[in-house]
């Protein structure tokens, strides 16, 4: 059972093959406790590693896939936005994301599944476009401002270009498969225009709205640092996530 104060990311260790196998990228399934004060929120994985239902029974569903906002990093499972959205809609979401993830594993997480599956609706939560997924002795790295290595400090003095080229690429690359195979695709960014700006015109170029905090009426996500964790989002902030979704949902349902 681990403390507030040791929680850690757990590290994907997947390879370059892994990366690009159909229809999942293994990850570690180790379950975990994690005390927050008097409150104890158990990580429960499936065998694939994700946090979310067994893969045995795909039939009708939503993919879903984002960073630890979406895995509910700090929450309960049954708190956490893609499950508030399984009970709202009654029909079955399979969550991959996974905490520290970048836009490339969002992406070829998503493309991987519904090169096998196909979702009713795939909705991508997009990462910060400052995360990048790198590779050391094999195996992957996800790297983020606070936690990063050589490549990643040498990327970022030599320009914003090198983050937000990638990042623009992999929503694009899931945009354009999902209407190759008419599925219906939302793409969310809890970030505000400042963080997203540099995209916006490249993105809607190819006619990819992206739905980030706009700051206004139903155009907005809220934020706080209330989680079990302190450090990430509450229950009350998924609950209005959803809300937000439903409305953007409810005619591709």
């Amino acid at each position: 059972m681990s403390s507030s104060k040791n929680l850690k990311i757990m590290l994907p260790t997947f390879n370059l093959q892994d990366f690009y196998a159909s229809p999942v990228i293994p990850l570690p399934n180790r379950n975990e406790q994690f005390v927050f004060g008097n409150d104890v929120v158990e990580f429960t994985y499936n065998s694939h590693g994700y946090r979310t239902h067994e893969f045995d029974s795909v039939f009708k569903h939503i993919v879903v896939s984002g960073c630890s906002l979406t895995e509910g990093h700090g929450l309960h499972q049954y708190q956490t936005w893609a499950s508030q959205y399984e009970s709202a809609t009654g029909i079955t979401v399979f969550n991959l994301a996974k905490g520290g993830a970048s836009s490339d594993f969002v992406s070829r997480a998503l493309q991987n599944w519904i090169q096998m599956y196909k979702p009713t609706l795939a909705i991508a939560q997009w990462p910060n476009p400052f995360r990048s997924l790198t590779w050391e002795n094999s195996l992957s790295r996800f790297n983020l401002q606070s936690n990063s290595n050589e490549v990643y400090r040498l990327n970022l003095k030599n320009g914003i270009e090198n983050f937000y080229h990638n990042w623009c690429n992999n929503i694009i690359s899931l945009d354009y498969l999902c209407k190759l195979k008419k599925i219906p695709v939302i793409h969310m960014c809890l970030e505000s225009k400042d963080v997203v700006d540099p995209a916006l015109g490249i993105l809607n170029n190819f006619g990819i709205e992206l739905h980030y905090d706009m700051k206004l009426p139903d155009r907005t996500w809220f934020f706080d640092n209330s989680a079990f964790d302190q450090l990430h989002h509450s229950e009350w902030c998924n609950t209005k996530w959803i809300e937000r979704l439903l409305n953007l949902t409810k005619k591709m349902l």
